[in-house]
């Protein structure tokens, strides 16, 4: 038998971004003032906000340019950080950044959740809104630069339609921000179990985790259960106490793995603990406080009405202890 279609997963549900969402279209619809003449600094930007832009991008294949009159960003705690512009003239609208679990400068992926480090964002113009869906994949945003007072970096990102008339998807390109943060905090300070990468290709199909939760600590009974709008993935280690290659066709093991897809009309999923799986975990790193490895595998189908396997390669996982 083979799969059924596979149908989008669209819901409000994929975007925790109220907050930002209100802010967002509070901001486009009345914040600001039109009027061109602000304080400016004489260099001209032409966006009618006043002084230079600390936010640019190319939104839906025009310019966007926040000026630091209508731009903002704030540390909230340990990792969180908040960046927000809006454009009055030119490309109108606000763009807003929610970011979570960032330890310090590098790349993180937009469209993640809780116990992840990356983030979301909407741009909204108008009533009219798109963001970021937990895809684990929708984006990249890069932290050049990172100190208890400022930040400064680089993002792209595809938003979907959320609210509104807006329709489609909205490309945003070559962003950058560069803004002094006010109330501005310590870096740092993400505690391990917050800061979890999982990655996958699924039959050629890229795969990460944009929300992560694990119990238990090697050595000993230790899962995680990772999840996007695409996959759901789940991973056990029983009793392993350091690195080493855990062969998949061994069941029940010391390794353990199911795929499911919430995108199908019926539920399918597709393990190794009913046996008939080859490929490996390997087991990279184990240390106190995190459990590094990679996946190679095949998996037959375990429940639902599907024959066909699945066949993972690239896997990857950095994942942090819950306790």
């Amino acid at each position: 038998m083979q799969l059924l279609p596979r149908f989008p997963f669209r819901s409000m549900k994929r975007f925790p971004i109220a907050v930002l969402l209100g802010t967002a279209l509070a901001f486009s619809c009345g914040g600001g003032s039109d009027d061109p003449a602000g304080p400016g600094d004489g260099n001209g930007d032409g966006n009618g906000n006043g002084g230079s832009n600390v936010i640019g991008a190319t939104v839906g294949g025009e310019s966007f340019g926040a000026s630091s009159t209508l731009s903002s960003a704030s540390y909230v705690q340990a990792g969180l950080y908040v960046i927000s512009g809006a454009s009055v003239s030119k490309r109108s609208g606000v763009i807003s950044f929610s970011m979570m679990n960032i330890p310090g400068p590098g790349t993180y992926p937009l469209g993640t959740g809780a116990s992840v480090s990356g983030g979301t964002v909407v741009y909204a113009d108008g009533g009219d809104a798109w963001g970021t869906p937990l895809s684990g994949r929708a984006g990249t945003i890069t932290f050049s630069t990172l100190t208890a007072d400022r930040i400064a970096g680089t993002f792209d990102f595809v938003g979907e339609a959320i609210a509104g008339d807006a329709t489609g998807d909205l490309v945003v390109s070559d962003g950058s921000f560069d803004l002094p943060l006010d109330p501005g905090g310590p870096v740092g300070g993400v505690p391990e179990r917050n800061r979890n990468v999982v990655t996958l290709t699924i039959d050629g199909e890229p795969y990460a985790a944009s929300t992560v939760g694990s119990a238990g600590a090697p050595p000993g009974i230790f899962s995680v259960s990772s999840s996007s709008t695409e996959f759901t993935m789940t991973l056990s280690t029983n009793g392993i106490s350091g690195p080493g290659t855990f062969d998949l066709a061994t069941q029940p093991g010391p390794v353990s793995i199911s795929i499911s897809d919430p995108r199908l009309e019926d539920t399918i999923s597709w393990g190794a603990l009913n046996g008939g799986a080859t490929g490996s975990i390997v087991v990279t790193s184990l240390t106190e406080k995190r459990i590094q490895g990679t996946i190679s595998a095949t998996l037959p189908v375990t429940f639902g009405p599907g024959t066909d396997p699945i066949t993972i390669t690239d896997g990857f996982f950095d994942i942090g202890y819950a306790n």
